[in-house]
């Protein structure tokens, strides 16, 4: 039921020449694992664009081989290492909870790894692990070069600071409450379908969000037949994270002293 309703928005859509406008997000880049060359096959399969968020102290040379071959996937930077440093009982986040300069610090450092290795792939654009970000370290985004970032959940503005552009993620096929590490339960096609639906009327892009390893054959199912309809109908737009960010167009000052790489 829920695929008839898609296909009625996208039909509504094309009719009216306002495309859906959607992508897709694939984090924890950085470590190899088989699941990856199977999301870069199927992002070259369906034709969709996914910005690969890269954990910069975990990127491997052959991961980096990978995204430099595949013509679908741009880079953005998903944190620096990947790691908690919440209280305990307190939600899981890198990128708080600490002081921002050695934060950001890091941050720095990390874009630094990830535009050695990937050149004009890569974007400077922030991608938080878990997508928490601390609202402090905001402004100090822009100083150290970031000119985009993407969370989870609807944006209250498409800019939270001036040059700053932000571009979310709403759609997550995963269910997180039951899954274990390297069995990530699917959701079920009603209740991804329904998330999808619940930002059409929305107006920013609708973000897709995966992790790929460990995803289970009914995920890679949904995603293969959700992709094969948003990339072939007229009411659906799949763009690349450099069109949604616009990072060429961006001035990016360089990073004061206190906050350099270190």
């Amino acid at each position: 039921m829920a695929w008839h309703r898609l296909h009625a928005i996208l039909d509504a859509a094309a009719e009216e020449r306002r495309p859906l406008c959607f992508w897709w997000r694939d984090d924890d880049v950085g470590i190899d694992h088989p699941d990856f060359p199977r999301l870069l096959e199927l992002a070259a399969r369906r034709r969709v664009p996914v910005a690969v968020a890269v954990v910069p102290l975990r990127l491997t040379e052959i991961v980096q081989i990978r995204i430099a071959e595949s013509d679908e996937a741009s880079v953005i930077q998903h944190g620096f290492c990947h790691r908690n440093h919440a209280p305990a009982g307190a939600p899981e986040i890198e990128l708080g909870g600490r002081d921002p300069e050695r934060v950001m610090g890091e941050l720095d450092w990390g874009r630094g790894i990830l535009e050695t290795a990937f050149g004009s792939r890569f974007l400077p654009v922030l991608a938080p692990p878990w997508n928490r970000l601390d609202h402090a370290l905001l402004p100090h985004l822009r100083c150290c070069g970031f000119v985009g970032l993407s969370t989870d959940g609807q944006r209250v503005s498409p800019a939270p600071l001036p040059g700053l552009a932000q571009v979310n993620v709403h759609v997550d096929p995963v269910d997180w409450c039951s899954s274990r590490p390297g069995n990530r339960r699917f959701v079920g096609e009603e209740a991804a379908l329904a998330q999808l639906l619940a930002m059409s009327a929305a107006d920013e892009p609708i973000g897709i969000i995966t992790h790929h390893r460990g995803l289970t054959e009914a995920v890679w199912t949904f995603l293969d037949r959700l992709f094969e309809i948003l990339s072939t109908h007229p009411g659906a737009n799949a763009r690349a994270a450099p069109q949604l960010f616009q990072a060429g167009s961006v001035e990016v000052r360089p990073a004061p002293s206190s906050l350099s790489r270190g």
